[in-house]
């Protein structure tokens, strides 16, 4: 996602508020609230290993500022397990003891479709990012931002 398409939805959301189309507005946040996140995602893939190429040892900084924010990060590895049950067990396993202010990113080697609906009836939010063949997924709780969106 460009930035300037960012700014367009941001414009639009404006407008549809001081118009009030609330209809309009709240699909104009939905679509932000769900592409945000996976922009960010993105981005801190790129940002932070380019950064840490040029300034070695800067990328736990970043870490540290979303440490700040309140929201702690988890992280999961289950790339390389019998798929599709294991890693799902082993995700929902992390799921049922998150604290509200944690989130979790979990390193997949496929992405978890049938994980999904279940996430979603225990009111987590999540987004996901490809590349090549792996898979990242952040979830939290529903409730709370995403993590990125408080920096």
């Amino acid at each position: 996602m460009e930035h300037n398409q960012v700014r367009q939805m941001l414009h639009g959301l404006a407008l549809a508020v001081e118009q009030s189309s609330k209809e309009e507005a709240l699909g104009i946040f939905e679509t932000l609230l769900i592409t945000l996140p996976q922009h960010n995602l993105e981005e801190e893939g790129i940002l932070y290993s380019l950064a840490d190429q040029w300034v070695p040892g800067i990328a736990p900084h970043f870490s540290e500022s979303m440490k700040k924010s309140g929201l702690v990060e988890k992280r999961l590895e289950v790339r390389g397990l019998e798929s599709p049950m294991v890693p799902m067990e082993r995700i929902l396993d992390v799921l049922e003891t998150l604290a509200e202010d944690d989130w979790l990113r979990v390193a997949l080697s496929r992405e978890p479709y049938p994980l999904y609906t279940l996430m979603h009836q225990m009111e987590f939010a999540w987004d996901m990012h490809r590349s090549g063949i792996d898979v990242t997924i952040r979830i939290w709780r529903a409730e709370r931002f995403p993590p990125g969106l408080l920096e």
